[in-house]
């Protein structure tokens, strides 16, 4: 597990340690049996289809949130799969998608802004 989302206290927790193991290509295996309808995990081995589901199947209220996790746990070692998805999310969901503009995520993950107005 690199990181989780805790919906009920709304709190970010990353697993520093397995995110530089998740460089080296050493990931956590998943857990389905201990899975929690109040925890969101990311255990970095799932492709942009996966977490757009992840991402919609949860409240509005908590998909900020869930990128910004997507982002701290995935974007060091497997930047192409975050960027894949939060492009694919532009088409899914454009309001979630300009408020991780407006915070600057998209920039974090190296999507740039195709017009730029002086």
């Amino acid at each position: 597990m690199l990181g989780c989302y805790g919906k009920n206290n709304k709190k970010l927790a990353l697993n520093k340690e397995a995110i530089l193991k998740s460089s080296r290509g050493e990931f956590s295996v998943k857990d389905v049996s201990k899975e929690n309808s109040d925890l969101i995990v990311i255990y970095g081995q799932e492709n942009s289809e996966e977490l757009i589901d992840l991402i919609m199947k949860n409240e509005p209220e908590h998909r900020t949130a869930i990128c910004l996790l997507i982002q701290a746990t995935m974007n060091t070692f497997n930047n192409l799969t975050v960027k894949d998805t939060f492009l694919k999310l532009q088409k899914v969901n454009l309001p979630l998608y300009k408020e991780l503009k407006k915070v600057g995520v998209l920039k974090a993950v190296g999507i740039k802004n195709k017009w730029k107005f002086w």
